[in-house]
């Protein structure tokens, strides 16, 4: 029990760590790629503006007859600037109808000299947008070129290529992913540690309560062994007295509650023994019939078996019969004089099925969650008037896991309980009998 939920804690320690990795990783590439971003606007933006300053320069300083020779002049004046170089930014004069009138870095731009850039370009003084080529990712800027007179005399297209701005961006990405992959691995071992530590006294302050509670059953057995007896003389001597009846009804209590709190403080230690063989499971419940129908007629309770075929299993027969007489124990308790109990054993896919009906009071669904707790009785109280400690469906519950099976409860307020015992079915041994010989066990 410990050990799983160590792992919880160290899962739940890990995935909220990861949640944070997840989110501190993200915002870095975020940031990181708009300061990216940001540098290589920069850089497109200064050679744009350049070769813009570059160009009135040349216009007032010479007589052209055609502004855009002057343009194409300064373009090329711009495009030896030795830090324009460095910083891999190209620039190209178009006229106005988009033709290429300089293209000083000599780059390809059939591609990327698209009308709708120089449209948008008019009408909003810049045009900026992500170019995909064949090999290639570019970042451009357009924007429109004015003479001394404030006519457009074409246009300016400045770029990027993109290409070491996504290496670095995937260069980012593989260096968190493997920083994040192995602090994941040193969280989790640190998780495991740190959850150990931290169950470690409640582990120690429930193993001491487990073994009293062992030690107490063991201890208190005899006493009451020979409190039992010596009701049981008196009872004979003194058959009217209702104070002895009462001890004795009492030391039964608490014979058969010691019984089950032992039978749960070993399997709670993994010591409770089982002796599985193959067996047919329609038959050991065959073999409650008779107790059902006894215990269902006293309580004013009608019983009904539906045995379907052999169900042939690998259980402990004792264990079994006595999963099934705490299930019909518990549908009896809780349903009213004139209901039903049903018992049925059928086959699901590769399990063997036996189900306990009833059409009692039910549980609502906080109940439902509850109803394997121990001395959970359904209140706030624990109710004596019917027998029940509230470990019943807690020992049906531990015995079904040690057999390799599970138990199952649905249940409707108003409506009743269905519990359903689940085993994995085997192949038919040739030497399964048709009968089981079984031990009354006490529940």
């Amino acid at each position: 029990m410990f050990r799983s939920l160590r792992w919880k804690f160290t899962a739940l320690y890990v995935v909220a760590s990861v949640l944070v990795l997840i989110a501190v990783g993200f915002t870095i590439f975020i940031l990181e790629s708009r300061a990216l971003s940001h540098r290589i606007e920069g850089s497109i933006r200064a050679g744009g503006d350049s070769a813009k300053a570059a160009t009135a320069t040349s216009l007032r300083q010479g007589e052209w007859t055609e502004p855009l020779d002057a343009a194409a002049e300064a373009f090329d004046t711009v495009a030896g600037y030795r830090w324009l170089s460095a910083q891999d930014v190209f620039i190209v004069l178009l006229d106005q109808e988009g033709r290429i009138v300089a293209n000083p870095n000599n780059v390809d731009v059939a591609a990327i000299a698209g009308r709708d850039s120089m449209e948008r370009a008019l009408r909003q003084g810049e045009d900026w947008r992500t170019v995909h080529l064949t090999n290639a990712k570019l970042r451009t800027k357009t924007f429109p070129l004015l003479d001394s007179a404030g006519q457009v005399i074409g246009f300016v297209q400045a770029g990027k290529s993109m290409e070491d701005t996504d290496a670095a961006l995937t260069n980012l990405i593989l260096f968190m992913a493997v920083s994040g992959a192995a602090g994941t691995l040193l969280l989790a071992l640190g998780g495991y540690v740190v959850a150990g530590r931290a169950i470690r006294p409640v582990q120690q302050s429930y193993e001491r309560q487990r073994q009293f509670v062992a030690d107490a059953s063991h201890e208190l057995r005899t006493p009451l062994t020979v409190i039992r007896t010596n009701a049981g003389v008196l009872a004979r001597q003194i058959p009217a007295s209702e104070s002895v009846q009462d001890i004795e009804a009492e030391a039964r209590y608490m014979s058969k509650l010691l019984g089950n709190l032992l039978l749960l403080a070993n399997g709670d230690r993994r010591q409770l023994q089982v002796d599985p063989v193959p067996l047919n499971l329609s038959e050991v419940a065959r073999s409650v019939m008779r107790p059902a129908e006894a215990l269902t007629r006293n309580a004013g309770i009608s019983f009904r078996a539906e045995l379907g075929e052999a169900l042939p299993v690998m259980a402990d027969p004792e264990r079994c019969r006595q999963v099934m007489l705490i299930l019909l124990d518990n549908a009896i308790k809780y349903t009213q004089p004139g209901g039903e109990v049903v018992v049925v054993t059928r086959r699901d896919s590769q399990d063997a099925i036996v189900e306990v009906r009833d059409n009692g009071r039910g549980m609502t669904q906080h109940e439902l969650s509850r109803a394997t707790d121990r001395f959970f009785t359904g209140g706030k109280a624990r109710p004596r008037s019917n027998g029940s400690a509230g470990l019943g469906l807690s020992i049906a519950t531990e015995l079904m896991s040690v057999l390799g099976g599970n138990l199952q409860l649905e249940s409707e307020r108003g409506r009743g309980t269905t519990a359903r015992l689940r085993l994995p079915l085997v192949d038919q041994p040739e030497t399964l009998s048709s009968t089981v010989r079984l031990r009354r066990s006490s529940t």
